[in-house]
């Protein structure tokens, strides 16, 4: 027998239609075999009879159970192509380290914020404030209420970059000086338009190799029928047909979703995986995990869909001209955060603002706190672009580390009812908190 069955449901009979005579057979049932014989003579027109009771379903779910093989199969090939994409396509090359003093020529601190992380966040483009006011276009000074600042045109913006002009353009339209409450649920359509155009394709593929979309598509294809087998399989061999089938429909949008180009990769996973892992859990989970046959195929499955969309989400690959400039990042980051006292003091007296032309790109790269404490012991001139009766290091130090805080939380918040709703966290309001600390993240700092 092809499967397990209840042997007291067996039974023999001998002679013609009908007959119920079995004392001339003798068998035995060693596991699923049957192993039986005659002790005698048959005539013609009688035959020998088996009957055995069977679950129902028994000979569907037999001729099915082989393709219980699909649900490993399936994930695990996906994830050995998607490691395959990702080492050929994704796996970036050596980065090279190298000791630099400055941060890379004609990058502001938007422009870094974006080639170290692979992408530009709202903060980075706040930290323009004082990259322009280093450029000569603003000044910072306190508000007249506690915990507050206002921004001061000095100029009207002249250079040639375009995000800068749409920030400086913005920030000061029709006045000459904002405060905090100026800022506050306004200016975050600013901030996400200058963080959509810096991260467009174009930009990307600055940084990035080409023709990446295809292979994420792909993985995101085997991610699609991975869940199909692991969620639809079973029904199939149990039962002959898939009877939820319409649970299938919730992953046609998680396949639109994968397949619309230049929207965020984190965007595309998130709402795609959701849609296609409610669908799979609600319908198919409870019923696959009440049976013990499909337990280890179902985690072993799962863990490779998160594999595949791991590798995905690495899949953007640096070009030799961004794995040179995240060299170049990461050598003036290490910098940052281990220069000693004495060479600090070597770059001051070579340029008195070093220090605060640098500063900006510091709250890129998340190490402010560890680059303002370095400076507690080095004499310093007062920025230009500082109001302030008298300079005190400490005074400063503390005041353009809250109002970086205070601009990111009123340049970046957004009124109660745009941003309710969403989808996976998607949904408006404020990035809050300030610019400093560490961490690794992206090309190696943090989103802060």
């Amino acid at each position: 027998m092809p499967d397990s069955f209840d042997s007291s449901k067996l039974g023999f009979s001998s002679g013609s239609y009908g007959s119920v005579e079995n004392d001339n057979i003798s068998y035995i049932v060693v596991g699923n075999t049957i192993t039986g014989s005659y002790n005698g003579l048959l005539d013609s027109n009688k035959g020998i009879t088996m009957r055995v009771e069977l679950p129902d379903n028994y000979f569907v779910k037999q001729k099915g159970s082989k393709l219980i093989y699909l649900m490993y199969i399936i994930p695990l090939l996906g994830l050995v192509i998607s490691f395959l994409l990702w080492y050929k396509y994704g796996k970036d090359n050596m980065v090279v380290e190298t000791v630099e003093f400055y941060p890379p020529e004609g990058l502001n601190s938007l422009d870094l914020g974006f080639a170290y992380k692979g992408k530009a966040v709202k903060n980075d483009v706040i930290s323009l404030i004082i990259y322009l006011a280093n450029q000569g276009y603003i000044k910072i000074s306190e508000g007249d209420k506690k915990n507050d600042f206002v921004l001061t045109k000095v100029k009207d913006y002249d250079g040639t970059d375009e995000l800068e002009k749409i920030f400086m353009t913005d920030l000061f339209k029709n006045r000459d000086s904002v405060s905090k409450a100026n800022l506050e649920e306004k200016f975050y359509t600013t901030i996400n338009e200058i963080v959509s155009k810096k991260n467009s394709k174009e930009n990307r593929e600055k940084i990035f190799e080409k023709n990446r979309t295809s292979k994420i598509v792909l993985i995101g294809i085997f991610v699609v029928i991975s869940i199909f087998v692991l969620g639809a399989l079973p029904n199939y061999i149990e039962y002959g047909f898939f009877d939820n089938f319409y649970s299938i429909l919730f992953l046609i949008p998680f396949i639109i979703v994968i397949l619309v180009p230049d929207l965020p990769m984190i965007f595309k996973i998130v709402f795609g995986v959701n849609i296609a892992a409610a669908s799979f859990a609600i319908f198919n989970v409870p019923m696959i995990l009440s049976m013990s046959t499909y337990t280890i195929p179902l985690i072993i499955g799962l863990v490779a869909i998160i594999g595949m969309i791991v590798l995905a989400t690495l899949m953007p690959k640096r070009n030799s001209y961004g794995t040179e400039l995240l060299g170049k990042i990461r050598g003036f980051k290490n910098f940052l955060e281990t220069a000693e006292k004495e060479k600090l003091e070597a770059l001051v007296n070579e340029n008195h603002e070093y220090f605060y032309n640098i500063l900006p790109y510091t709250y890129v790269l998340g190490v402010s706190s560890k680059w303002i404490k370095k400076f507690e012991a080095i004499a310093l001139e007062p920025p230009t672009w500082y109001y302030a009766d008298t300079f005190d290091y400490l005074i400063f130090s503390s005041f353009i580390d809250d109002t970086f805080s205070m601009a990111s939380s009123a340049m970046t918040s957004r009124p109660v009812e745009s941003s309710s709703g969403g989808f996976g966290g998607f949904s408006g309001g404020s990035s809050g908190g300030g610019f400093s600390g560490g961490g690794a993240g992206g090309g190696g700092g943090s989103s802060w």
